[in-house]
């Protein structure tokens, strides 16, 4: 919607057809379903291609946009120590007084995930074709045998459906 979505894509019929009665309806369908507020979710791992928006949902999540104001999630940037996102999304994270945590190794991204935490976890990955494949299997195990923490793809709005559906078969 920032980006500026034609609301008249979705055309007359389409809204009826899905059950919403209007547009503020769709907002508030996709604004439930990537807000951080689910029983029980402390953990969310943003994959997708690059420049989708990984990042910058962390940070939006971050800044309060989609979580109650009091929560205070923890920033997890995952990948490459010397990426070009670490020193400016550590120090966005400085700004908004949120805890940061950069890790390189998928043992200890397993470690770091698996203790109690109070309030939310948000990491940002690398982008899917920079991604190990044996790091994606064990993010999207994760997510499988972990209470509490779910994948969450990102993907750019400009993005063919087909690569779109191709993405979404691969994430639980």
């Amino acid at each position: 919607v920032e980006a500026g979505f034609d609301q008249g894509l979705l055309g007359d019929g389409m809204l009826p057809r899905f059950g919403w009665s209007s547009f503020k309806t769709v907002l508030e369908e996709l604004v439930k379903e990537v807000a951080i507020e689910e029983a029980g979710e402390k953990i969310s791992v943003f994959l997708g291609p690059a420049g989708s928006g990984k990042t910058t949902s962390v940070l939006k999540i971050a800044a309060g946009v989609l979580l109650p104001k009091r929560v205070k999630p923890m920033v997890v940037k995952f990948g490459d120590p010397d990426g070009r996102d670490n020193a400016w999304l550590k120090s966005q994270c400085k700004k908004m007084k949120l805890k940061f945590k950069a890790i390189s190794d998928i043992k200890k991204l397993e470690k770091t995930l698996s203790k109690r935490r109070k309030n939310p976890i948000l990491v940002d990955t690398p982008s899917l074709s920079s991604l190990k494949d044996q790091d994606l299997r064990r993010l999207l195990d994760m997510s499988k045998r972990q209470e509490g923490v779910k994948v969450r793809l990102v993907i750019d709005a400009s993005m063919d459906p087909r690569n779109i559906c191709a993405l979404a078969s691969c994430i639980p």
